[in-house]
Parts: C-alpha cells; sequence; structure tokens
C-alpha cells in the first residue's frame, strides 16, 4: 500500500519530516497543494481510495471531486462528509485506529470498492454546478417569496 497527500497546510514540512524519519519515503508521498485540472484528476485516477481524515469540514470540495472520479472514499463523520458519504464509509475524528482499520476493511474488498465508486458517482452528480446554482435559486426565491422585502 503506498499513500499519496495532496493539498497545502502549515504542517507539510513536518509532516515530510516525520515521513522521513519513519523511514516511509517509498511508501508515502506528499505532493502539497495540486491546482484544479489534468494534474489533479490524474493523481486522483491514480488512487484506489480517497480517504478524508478531517477534524471538521464544512462542505468538503475535494471528497466530491474524488467521488465525480468515481474513487471509493473513507472520511471523517463530522460536517458535509455526513451528507456525502454512507455511515459505513465514515470514522470518528481523531480515532485513528478506526480510520486504519476502515482502510484495511474496505480496501481488501474489490466488490465493496467497487459499489462505494458507483454510489460516490452517484452522488457526486447532485453537486453539479447547474444543480448547484438551481438549488440557491430556489432558495433565495423562497426567502424572498416568505420575507417583507420583494
Amino acid at each position: 500500500m503506498r499513500a499519496t497527500i495532496i493539498g497545502p497546510g502549515k504542517k507539510i514540512d513536518s509532516l515530510q519530516n516525520s515521513v522521513e524519519r519513519m523511514g516511509l519515503s517509498g511508501i508515502v508521498n506528499i505532493c502539497g497543494a495540486i491546482p484544479w485540472g489534468p494534474e489533479l484528476f490524474a493523481k486522483l485516477d491514480q488512487a484506489n481510495l480517497f480517504v478524508l481524515p478531517s477534524f471538521t469540514e464544512g462542505m468538503p470540495r475535494a471528497l466530491i471531486e474524488a467521488m465525480a472520479r468515481g474513487l471509493p472514499a473513507v472520511g471523517s463523520d463530522v460536517g458535509g462528509v455526513k451528507e456525502l458519504l454512507l455511515e459505513e464509509c465514515r470514522v470518528t475524528p481523531r480515532d485513528y485506529e478506526a480510520l486504519a482499520e476502515k482502510i484495511a476493511e474496505v480496501i481488501d474488498d474489490p466488490e465493496r470498492l467497487a459499489m462505494m465508486s458507483q454510489a460516490n458517482f452517484r452522488k457526486a452528480v447532485e453537486y453539479k454546478l447547474e444543480i448547484m446554482n438551481q438549488r440557491k435559486m430556489e432558495f433565495w426565491q423562497c426567502i424572498r417569496k416568505h420575507t417583507r422585502f420583494q
């Protein structure tokens, strides 16, 4: 198993030092921030599983993008992750053992990975820009209809 870590962060250097200190340089690749586009899509398309071990989240765009590429995913049971992933694909935040167990559980089950992939793709379609814009317009129309600021 190999891990690729993508994303910006204040602790990237510290994380890289930890990887090197633990002798994991051949297993863990830290890419840092990759802009949205072909390079990011290629990284996602090479992956077998997307993991979002957040302590807190709003609506995680990175997770939606991974799901839109058909990636199976596991994540912390926080914020918008609850809206995106089925309960059996989520773990308690900061429970590193549960996260490791969940990754091992799904990565060794090709049928489950395929089912997660299909479910994630179907869910991601609900977050297409056109659909989200329509929802936003309906929301504002409802607000306008029910307020005195017509």
